[in-house]
């Protein structure tokens, strides 16, 4: 009788395993994929009602981009990356993140303000703040995750990356699209109730 292995022991044979396969295959490629687990990816549909009030087609992208986020939500959880991958890991996790928030920025100001959105996340974030749509805080929040995406801008960038993203910052970026999100909805529920 096989005996019940606990998911750390189902881990380390898990790694075992695609270590071998890596060692056998050098740089070349599989011809048979491995399984992502089912599961782990939330549907479109999932996000795209998550995110109502969008027009479709930023919903839409915008279910795409968390697709991606839960990808690599689910690398960064369950494997040990080393060197300074996971940090460049985490930093495309906040690009994500930020891209979202960008989409829900922009959509907003069109919708609760009386100003026309702007290209600029920066310009867009400050019309939200002054249209009280969000918090002094919130908008200092969500410049804060702004600075951390604009490093995607790889010239931009002064000094090395190394030692500069964290799961905390992840973390953060993740609290500040919740916020926004519920902040917007905030401000939603108001002008649809004076619509009806």
């Amino acid at each position: 009788m096989a005996r019940l292995r606990t998911p750390e022991q189902l881990a380390r044979i898990a790694g075992n395993r695609l270590q071998q396969i890596e060692d056998r295959l050098g740089d070349r490629n599989l011809d048979e994929r491995i399984r992502f687990p089912r599961g782990v990816i939330n549907t479109a549909e999932f996000y795209r009602k998550r995110y109502p009030g969008l027009p479709p087609t930023l919903r839409t992208n915008v279910a795409y981009t968390m697709q991606l986020q839960d990808v690599l939500r689910w690398l960064a959880n369950r494997f040990d990356l080393g060197l300074t991958a996971k940090e460049m890991l985490i930093k495309h996790q906040i690009v994500l993140l930020c891209e979202v928030m960008e989409g829900l920025a922009y959509a907003a100001v069109d919708e609760l303000t009386s100003s026309k959105s702007n290209k600029r996340f920066k310009k867009n974030i400050d019309k939200l703040c002054a249209h009280q749509v969000i918090s002094e805080s919130l908008c200092r929040r969500l410049h804060r995750a702004r600075e951390l995406r604009d490093n995607i801008h790889l010239v931009r960038i002064r000094r090395k990356e190394y030692r500069k993203y964290r799961i905390r910052h992840y973390n953060k970026s993740l609290t500040t699209l919740r916020k926004l999100r519920r902040a917007i909805s905030k401000k939603r529920a108001p002008a649809s109730r004076a619509r009806s």
